[in-house]
């Protein structure tokens, strides 16, 4: 019959949830950047410019979202973006499934180069804030 549900599109975005921890980390560094960048993004230096929440999204919902997103303020010039997932909540214990798959992904995306988590204001555990690479001006 042709109703044979097809298997699902595999996403072509690159990402990956395969070696996920069980705990997300609370910053990221693109390898060849100075800690200095690092201090500058905790500090604000770079003004948020955009931002998503995620709350509420299914796992694969969320990583097109993000990605999406994150497409879109690259092709806009963005640099500094806030990403909300949440602080999430497991039974067992430890931290939610969504925050550590999205902190996950964005080591792997090739344009984020740091991130870190929001200043309580801005979301604290359930957010970070993302450095995105700079357009290449030729």
């Amino acid at each position: 019959s042709r109703n044979k549900a097809l298997p699902a599109p595999a996403l072509s975005d690159g990402l990956s949830d395969h070696h996920t921890q069980d705990v997300a980390p609370t910053s990221f560094l693109r390898t060849g950047l100075n800690n200095m960048t690092l201090r500058k993004l905790r500090r604000g230096q770079w003004p948020v410019q955009d931002s998503i929440d995620l709350h509420g999204f299914t796992s694969d919902e969320a990583r097109r979202f993000l990605v999406e997103f994150l497409q879109h303020a690259l092709h806009n010039d963005m640099r500094c973006v806030n990403v909300i997932h949440g602080k999430g909540w497991r039974a067992e214990g430890g931290e939610g499934i969504l925050k550590i798959r999205v902190r996950h992904w964005l080591t792997q995306h090739t344009q984020v180069m740091a991130f870190c988590e929001a200043p309580a204001h801005a979301g604290g555990g359930g957010a970070v804030w993302v450095l995105l690479a700079a357009k290449n001006k030729n």
